[in-house]
């Protein structure tokens, strides 16, 4: 018969609560992520032409970490190219150092278009399901993390002129993948594989506006919970979106909605009923947050709030013209 030890099993689940309770309350600070490759025959053998990831310390930015690595390869020559260097490099008779900063992700966004999964990312998207708070999100995210992603914007049509840069915005998505999951015992981990994935035009606008809504949702969230938080985040995240309205803002998206491009692109018929989702949805949010922000602000912010509130009726005064007019 197991006996068990109720005095440790209640101390180990108060000890659990706390943990939780300060992942839901307190200020989350997370390392960032580095991509170091060596290359040059003058590298140990153990690193020569390979590719680390590496865990910053707490606080640490990319240049701190560049600084920190070339002290210790002080003959190194740092490659200003984040592109993998070519064989004349790696073949040479010298050090030189690649260092770019890249963000945590998995191996499942690697393995899909990322931007069609739309459940979890907002209300609209969850089938009525409680939306995940961002912040568990983040943690559970760098939790066995062994995959990261950098990108790479490019056109693919560069002497093409337009009057809207997101006509012809392509992303390059590189997703390295990591012989060791983070955390570990070591601050690195070598890389394994590499996979490469074109995000394109319309795929960045629906992105864009998804995360959007995600970091206003999350925002929203927190000034619920505690009131007391300071509100910049929220002024200039609202700022940010409504005031760039003025000059095109998201309403440059509204190209990949149209009857020429969609006739042209049959195949992103489905990826624009999710833009048109997106962009509704981001309508309801910043309403939300924009009524929010005005119960928080002090007097001081007042003239903003007005301003603020002016713009974003106009936008929705606008886009209420549109849907009546195309239905």
């Amino acid at each position: 018969m197991n006996i068990c030890d109720m005095n440790s099993a209640a101390t180990y689940l108060r000890q659990q609560g706390t943990f939780y309770q300060k992942i839901n309350e307190s200020e989350l600070v997370f390392e960032e992520y580095f991509r170091v490759g060596y290359y040059g025959k003058r590298f140990p053998a153990s690193i020569q032409n390979r590719e680390f990831i590496y865990k910053g310390n707490e606080f640490e930015r990319l240049s701190d970490f560049i600084t920190k690595t070339l002290d210790k390869w002080p003959k190194a020559e740092l490659l200003k190219s984040t592109e993998t260097p070519s064989k004349e490099v790696m073949e040479s008779d010298g050090m030189h150092v690649l260092i770019t900063s890249v963000n945590v992700s998995s191996m499942a966004e690697a393995q899909k278009r990322q931007s069609l999964n739309l459940n979890g990312s907002d209300g609209a998207f969850a089938g009525g399901k409680k939306r995940v708070p961002q912040r568990v999100q983040q943690f559970n995210a760098r939790t066995k993390v062994n995959v990261f992603l950098y990108s790479k914007p490019f056109k693919k049509q560069a002497n093409r002129s337009s009057t809207n840069e997101f006509e012809d915005l392509w992303l390059n998505n590189h997703y390295l993948v990591c012989e060791t999951p983070f955390p570990c015992t070591e601050r690195r981990s070598l890389v394994v594989d590499r996979i490469s994935v074109e995000v394109s035009p319309i795929e960045n606008a629906l992105n864009s506006i998804v995360q959007k809504n995600e970091e206003l949702l999350a925002r929203i969230d927190r000034y619920q919970q505690n009131q007391n938080e300071n509100i910049n985040p929220l002024t200039m995240t609202l700022n940010g979106i409504i005031d760039a309205s003025v000059n095109g803002g998201v309403s440059r998206y509204e190209l990949f909605l149209t009857e020429p491009y969609l006739s042209k692109h049959p195949e992103n018929k489905h990826i624009a009923d999710c833009l048109r989702v997106s962009m509704d949805q981001q309508i309801v949010v910043l309403e939300k947050a924009l009524k929010l922000h005005g119960t928080l602000i002090n007097s001081s912010m007042a003239a903003m709030q007005e301003k603020l509130e002016s713009i974003f009726n106009t936008m929705k005064s606008e886009k209420t013209a549109k849907y009546m007019y195309n239905n």
